[in-house]
C-alpha cells in the first residue's frame, strides 16, 4: 500500500472517529425541549403592573425579582395598584416525572407535562423548571395574558429563572 493511500485511509478513519465521538458526546448535555405557551391580547406597554403570588421559597423570590426586572426593562412600572395584576408561580421537579390528568370515563391519560426520557451519557438526571404568569386587567378582570414556560436544566439557577421570566414577559408585552 502506498504512503498516499495509507494517509487517506488514516484521515478517513480519524474523521469517522470524530463523527462517532460527537454523536455519542452530544447526549452528554441535558438537551431539554423548552416550551413556551402564551394566550391573550397582551399588555399595553406604558402601564403599571402589580405582582401578586401566594408562593414562597428561593425559586419564588428569584422569579419575582426576575419578573420585576423584565417588566421594568420593557417600560412597565411596578406599583401596588397597577393597571395589571400579575399572578405567578414557579416549581421544579425531577424531569423524568410527568404531570397528567386521568379522565374518569375511559382511564385515558392526558399529559400536561410529559416526562423527559433519559439519554445515553446524559450529563445529569435533570430537573424540569416550570413557570407560569397570568396577567389580569384590573379595570374589568379580563385575562390580558396567560403563559407557561418549561425547561429542563441540570440545576436550577438564577440565570435559568431569569431567562424564563424574561421570555414570559416578552410574550405578554409583544402581542
Amino acid at each position: 500500500m502506498s504512503k498516499t493511500v495509507s494517509t487517506a485511509v488514516l484521515v478517513k478513519a480519524k474523521s469517522a472517529l470524530l463523527v462517532a465521538a460527537s454523536v455519542i458526546l452530544s447526549g452528554c448535555s441535558l438537551a431539554g425541549n423548552p416550551s413556551l405557551e402564551g394566550y391573550g391580547p397582551g399588555l399595553s406597554k406604558t402601564d403599571s403592573v402589580s405582582l401578586h403570588s401566594s408562593g414562597n421559597g428561593s425559586y419564588h423570590t428569584a422569579y419575582k425579582e426576575a419578573l420585576e426586572q423584565s417588566f421594568r426593562g420593557r417600560g412597565f412600572s411596578i406599583a401596588t395598584d397597577g393597571r395589571y395584576v400579575a399572578d405567578f408561580a414557579i416549581s421544579a421537579r425531577a424531569s423524568d416525572s410527568a404531570i397528567a390528568v386521568v379522565k374518569d370515563t375511559d382511564q385515558e391519560v392526558a399529559y400536561v407535562s410529559a416526562a423527559r426520557k433519559r439519554k445515553f451519557l446524559q450529563e445529569c438526571d435533570g430537573e424540569r423548571l416550570r413557570a407560569t404568569l397570568i396577567v389580569f386587567d384590573r379595570s374589568d378582570g379580563s385575562v390580558a395574558f396567560r403563559g407557561m414556560r418549561e425547561s429542563d436544566v441540570c440545576e436550577v439557577t438564577e440565570t435559568a429563572v431569569s431567562v424564563m421570566a424574561d421570555e414570559l414577559v416578552a410574550s405578554a408585552a409583544n402581542r
